[in-house]
């Protein structure tokens, strides 16, 4: 059997709209093993991963803050919508009383919508702040990822990349491949190698 990854525009609008054949995929997958293999053989690349992989922690720090003053916004309009639809209600009857209870029960669950984003955001910052990126184990985890990686059963590699690649992405135009890695995966991988 012989997989090939496809061109998401063609599997949305169909062939034509997608400039890019299909990719082998064993290329493409050998291709990410081998940029991880050598970013654990080469000291240089070793330490530019860690920066880049501390830059990227740092950005979305800052973008979940960004997001955490908003929603919090959100919240702050809307219990004072909530507020002022529950005072209305005491003084309504009749169709006036069924529409202010129809708003009232919307402005609640959009409420509970604006909370469960609040948690989910405090669950991606508590991640990040578990996940201390130390340059020493970072090297060690790639270093010993040729002889992980061999040792892996199948799911255990899916596992492995899943963890260490946030993405990868094709250009068929130009013929690239360019990989997005995980800074939290990159830590979790150097804590399981490092235990």
């Amino acid at each position: 059997m012989h997989r090939y990854y496809v061109c998401q525009k063609a599997l949305k609008e169909g062939r034509a709209a997608c400039p890019t054949k299909s990719v082998p995929a064993l290329a493409v997958e050998q291709f990410v093993i081998d940029r991880v293999r050598g970013i654990g053989r080469d000291p240089e690349l070793r330490k530019a991963t860690f920066e880049e992989a501390l830059a990227q922690v740092a950005r979305e720090r800052k973008s979940l803050r960004a997001v955490s003053k908003r929603l919090e916004r959100e919240r702050a309009s809307a219990k004072q919508g909530i507020d002022r639809l529950v005072a209305s209600v005491t003084g309504a009857d009749g169709r006036a009383l069924a529409a202010l209870m129809e708003a009232l029960s919307k402005a609640q669950a959009d409420a509970e919508a604006v909370a469960a984003r609040i948690t989910e955001t405090e669950g991606r910052v508590h991640a990040l702040d578990a996940h201390h990126l130390d340059e020493a184990d970072l090297g060690q985890a790639l270093e010993a990822f040729d002889g992980v990686w061999e040792a892996l059963l199948v799911p255990e590699r899916v596992r492995v990349l899943n963890l260490l690649i946030e993405r990868v992405t094709y250009d068929g135009v130009t013929e690239q491949l360019t990989i997005a890695y995980r800074p939290t995966g990159i830590a979790t991988l150097a804590s399981e190698v490092a235990s």
